[in-house]
């Protein structure tokens, strides 16, 4: 019952980091990855998440895959995602990732930092947790 109740709950953000387009296949790497949001069932980035594009600016919209930064070629959040200029610093928000996100991500894969996570209670957002380092839980104490 828990991820029936946290579905619909949560916003996973990140930040276009570059853009690159490759025999006609625009791509996106992110600043974040399968290690902060991982969508059950997801395989390979195949499903198309409720997802919010601020842009910088206006632009052609495009079909774009879009990446995490993991040294991974499985590192794939979304493919043909439909998005109007989108270009590096653009902000995107993945909607309903409650479920999805901080429980369901490998958080400590290859000592990647944590993300922040906010609450917003009472119309106000809440710093909670800031960005955690993780190399020192995977590294011995000298």
């Amino acid at each position: 019952m828990g991820r029936f109740y946290t579905a619909e709950c949560g916003y996973y953000l990140t930040t276009a980091m570059d853009c690159k387009d490759h025999d006609g296949q625009h791509y996106c790497i992110v600043d974040g990855g399968m290690n902060h949001l991982n969508y059950l069932g997801q395989i390979m980035g195949m499903k198309r998440p409720h997802l919010r594009h601020f842009a910088a600016q206006a632009g052609e919209t495009l079909d774009w895959t879009l990446c995490g930064s993991l040294c991974t070629t499985n590192d794939v959040l979304v493919r043909s995602m439909p998005l109007d200029g989108l270009a590096p610093g653009d902000l995107l928000v993945f909607e309903n990732a409650g479920a999805y996100s901080v429980t369901e991500g490998l958080g400590l894969f290859l000592s990647r930092d944590l993300p922040r996570v906010v609450l917003w209670q009472d119309g106000t957002p809440r710093l909670v947790r800031g960005i955690t380092p993780t190399y020192p839980l995977n590294t011995p104490n000298l």
